[in-house]
This record gives C-alpha cells, structure tokens and sequence, in this order.
C-alpha cells in the first residue's frame, strides 16, 4: 500500500520528518505498509521503516537467551540476584553488538564492567545487592560484581554460573566469589573484583541457581560479611 496523502505531505514541509518520531506514530496509527512512491525516495522508505522497526522493538529479545535458562518476571517481593533492568539492557545492547563469537562477547561483558563498576561497600542501603542495585550503584563486592556479569552474559546467549572460591591464584585461602562462562571449547574464570579475565584460582566450586537462591537470601539479610 502506498504512503497515504497526509503522510506524503508531512514529509514535503517537514525535510527533517524522516528523524522525527511524528512520522513513526502517523505510521503506527494508520497502520500503513510503506512502500516506495512517486515522489519519495528509497533512501526514506528505507530510513523510515527502520525506525519504525526499532520503536516496536522490545527492551529485550529474549529469544537471545540461552535454552537452559528460563524468563522470570518478578515483583520486589521476590528476592533474585540475576535481576534484567531496562539499564543492563542498555548496555547488553551498546558494549557487545560489535563483537562476534563467545569468548569475545564474555571479554566485552568484563571490560565494560572493569570500567564502570568499583568494589566497594560506601554506596550500599539495604543487604547483599542484586544485579540492578550493584549496576546502578556503579560499585559492589565480589559475588555482586559477579551477579551483574553473570547477567549479562546469559542475555548474550552465553552460559554463566556464580563460582565460591575456596584458594585463590595465589594460593590464599579465601570465601571469595567470581563468575564462570561457557566460550563453547572452554569454561573461562571471570574475577572483576580481581581485574582478571581468565583467572586461575585452584580452588572453587561452580554454584547451581538454586544455591546461589539460598545464600543470596541469607546475605540479603545482612550475614555475608565472609564473602569479599
């Protein structure tokens, strides 16, 4: 179907209409397939279905998620610290879609964080904080800055768990906590609040959800003082 009259003469007065989200409504509200016309040029068809794709877009394609994870959709009642924010969304989708592969995708998962997310406590309110907490605190411990790259990485369609450490590199005995992700060859260690990518503590065990679940309520209450 062609551009309808009032759409075509929107876009004569308006020569910067194809940026304006005007023109997307109009679009959206007569419900038009816009197709190349007399007098409009392809490059704005092609600019303006674009746009108008992208406004229908969700926050979050959730077809991106591994299989062997499910979608939960909680209110603040239920305590989980894997939490998606429209903000973790934002930066999924502006620090890893030029990056292909895995391993390249868990390696910009850790920059980002390594940039923007400091350890520390001076910012904390409540408990042991969630993903979205440690996120838009910019700061948090061990096990919180695992939770925000945990996250992360199972947006990207990656496989990542929580991991308890017991003995670090160095040979220290520790209760300290760090991610692990699946690159497909290989299971890579990730410390940010160690500033490693591909650490090799000795000692440690990989955490099932559902243990994290129970250790994370225990800290939420205020009994996680052992885990840095």
């Amino acid at each position: 179907m062609l551009l309808d009259d009032k759409i075509r003469r929107l876009l004569k007065k308006d020569k910067n209409a194809i940026n304006s989200s005007q023109v997307i409504r109009k679009l959206k509200s007569q419900k038009r397939v816009v197709v190349p016309s007399r007098g409009i040029s392809n490059s704005i068809i092609y600019k303006l279905k674009n746009d108008y794709k992208r406004q229908d877009e969700p926050v979050l394609d959730v077809s991106d998620i591994e299989e062997s994870y499910n979608v939960l959709v909680n209110d603040e009642s239920i305590q989980n610290p894997f939490i998606v924010s429209s903000g973790l969304v934002k930066v999924i989708r502006k620090h890893t879609k030029n990056y292909q592969g895995a391993e390249a995708k868990a390696r910009a998962i850790y920059d980002w964080i390594e940039r923007n997310i400091e350890y520390g406590t001076s910012r904390r309110k409540n408990g042991y904080k969630n993903s979205k907490e440690t996120l838009n605190d910019r700061e948090g411990i061990c096990g919180e800055m695992a939770f925000v790259y945990i996250t992360m990485a199972r947006c990207c369609n990656l496989k990542s768990a929580y991991v308890s450490v017991d003995i670090d590199c160095e040979g220290k005995k520790v209760d300290h906590a760090c991610a692990v992700v699946d690159v497909g060859y290989r299971d890579i260690l990730v410390d940010p609040a160690y500033h490693t990518f591909d650490i090799g503590h000795r000692r440690y065990g990989i955490l099932t959800d559902r243990q994290v679940l129970e250790r994370f309520n225990q800290w939420r209450r205020g009994s996680f003082f052992g885990i840095f």
